[in-house]
């Protein structure tokens, strides 16, 4: 029933490979010059611009420090824009599926290797990710380099391989914390297929793991490292379904959130059930595929679910959302590829391969459909819109000073105008500032060497972050706060604003409706688009005759 695929000629295989490239590339521009939203902003120059402010967002952020440096200094030489904030993950996924292909090939051969790397360049969720200014896609393919170069070197055990392995291997782990569990992964498969050049791989391991203890550790001690989100949840068996033959499959674009999508509803199941027959015969094929080392494609599949898994089980049930486990996402597709290839009968594998085509444009169909709804993730209100609604009436000297919003943060409308600034953003916290200065007294000392230096380049670093908090605030026009913090309408006449705006994302909001529904507010112009309605509201402490 099973055979090794068909080699295709090399020429062949470069070819299709270019044109899959060329599909993804088309298939990743349809969106990509969006306006950016909240998550995009912390590889802006908003958090990464300054060096001060670079600081402050390693000092702070949950991720590892890696990517933030690097984009600091692509930010310096191409700008932040929403196009060049982008380039380095769309660079990244594009690459992804090069190396797909030649992983594939590593273990099962080029037909495989293409079909798995057509699959990734045709995943809606691959397609999000290569979209977005973060560092999900550029952490999938220090993965898939990881794992491609620790397999050339098992038959080629040139220098080039081990530096790519270790350039990789550093960059993967810190880029996501996540991505550790392949540091403990690469070293027993180095110890159990008696890879060459064992010694060297696990000295690289060594050394990357150590790097990454002292930095959380001086994290952890300087700083902190949280373990726990609130939009996080924890990784059960349900969960790991969902994560594999409903988010990995289809990006969940058959049966978006909030949606009513009847054929979709019929359809995923019929999907995801030959999905699953697919998936049982390439798990099978792989681990039969031993001189290549074909359960290590099943390792890397499951590796970082399992230990979201385990991390459940142990009671840390807030630290799981889909794209925690993206990197597996190349490997599910891996093994769906073993199970569509290698078939004895060219028609039937012809005939599998045509069936998968469709099914997967399908799935894109429906995700072009519901590109507006959240099916990968929640989609990106039009912030660069609104920003630009408001600068016009900052302009024509129309603006009310004071903004205020629902639950969503409205930093976007900072980065498209700086004359829009929230009010949290000049706030210290002294706590954390307190904390940092205790614990460098403690390490450092109080005084002399370096406990002196460090306490007064802290305070000239401090010193300088509020300098550039006056100079926004200098140039503020609209001040930003959460509806949430400010109870609008239970401020004393005289302290209460005559004229605000308000914003509200993705339909009613019940902060945002009670203001409106208040017999003290009067709509003056309402302003909508894509995800976000913006109100001109006056503000009376007694409704006007007549006014309702």
């Amino acid at each position: 029933m099973v055979s090794p695929s068909p080699q295709a000629p090399v020429r062949t295989t470069r070819l299709a490979l270019l044109g899959l490239l060329a599909l993804a590339l088309v298939l990743r521009l349809h969106g990509y010059a969006e306006s950016v939203w909240i998550d995009e902003l912390f590889t802006s120059d908003f958090f990464c611009g300054h060096p001060l402010v670079l600081a402050r967002t390693l000092y702070s952020d949950i991720h590892p420090p890696a990517y933030f440096v690097f984009i600091h200094f692509w930010n310096q030489i191409f700008g932040d824009g929403e196009v060049w904030l982008r380039l380095p993950p769309l660079l990244s996924g594009l690459a992804s599926i090069v190396v797909l292909a030649k992983l594939g090939e590593l273990h099962l051969g080029r037909r495989a290797g293409l079909v798995a790397a057509a699959l990734l360049a045709l995943s809606p969720v691959h397609i999000w990710y290569s979209q977005e200014a973060r560092p999900y896609a550029t952490n999938l393919l220090l993965v898939l380099c990881a794992a491609y170069s620790y397999e050339r070197r098992q038959s080629d055990a040139r220098a080039r391989w081990t530096w790519l392995y270790a350039l990789s291997l550093f960059g993967t782990v810190f880029t996501h914390y996540y991505t550790a569990a392949y540091l403990v992964v690469f070293a027993l498969f180095a110890r159990r297929d008696r890879a060459p050049g064992q010694r060297s791989l696990l000295l690289v391991n060594g050394v990357v793991g150590t790097l990454l203890a002292l930095y959380m550790a001086a994290k952890a001690y300087f700083s902190y490292v949280p373990t726990a989100k609130s939009y996080l949840r924890g990784l059960d068996l349900g969960e790991a379904w969902d994560l594999g033959f409903e988010w990995f499959l289809t990006g969940d674009s058959l049966t978006p959130r909030m949606v009513e999508e009847p054929v979709g509803v019929y359809l995923l199941p019929v999907i995801q059930l030959l999905a699953v027959l697919v998936f049982a015969r390439g798990a099978l094929r792989l681990l039969r595929e031993r001189e290549r080392h074909g359960y290590h494609v099943l390792v890397h599949l499951f590796v970082l679910p399992g230990c979201l898994f385990a991390l459940n089980l142990l009671g840390l049930d807030h630290t799981y959302i889909e794209r925690s486990a993206l990197p597996a996402l190349p490997f599910f597709f891996l093994v769906l590829a073993a199970g569509l290839t290698g078939w004895r009968a060219p028609r039937m594998e012809r005939a599998t391969l045509v069936g998968t085509l469709a099914v997967a444009l399908v799935i894109l169909g429906f995700a072009r459909i519901h590109a507006r709804h959240w099916t990968v993730y929640k989609p990106n209100p039009d912030w660069r819109s609104a920003a630009a609604w408001i600068g016009e009436r900052i302009d024509a000297g129309e603006a009310p000073r004071h903004l205020y919003t629902g639950p969503q943060s409205p930093s976007a409308l900072t980065y498209y105008d700086p004359r829009i600034q929230e009010v949290k953003y000049f706030e210290r916290n002294d706590e954390r500032v307190d904390h940092l200065v205790h614990r460098l007294s403690t390490t450092c000392g109080e005084d002399g060497f370096p406990g002196a230096l460090l306490k007064e380049s802290l305070r000239e670093s401090l010193a300088g972050l509020d300098e550039l908090g006056r100079q926004a605030q200098e140039s503020m026009a609209v001040e930003a706060r959460w509806l949430g913090q400010y109870d609008l309408l239970g401020l004393p006449p005289s302290e209460a604003p005559s004229r605000v705006l308000l914003l509200t994302q993705f339909g009613p909001d019940p902060l945002v409706d009670s203001v409106l529904r208040d017999s003290r507010t009067i709509v003056k112009d309402r302003h909508d688009v894509f995800g976000l309605t913006l109100y001109d509201l006056d503000l009376y402490p007694e409704p006007p005759v007549g006014s309702r």
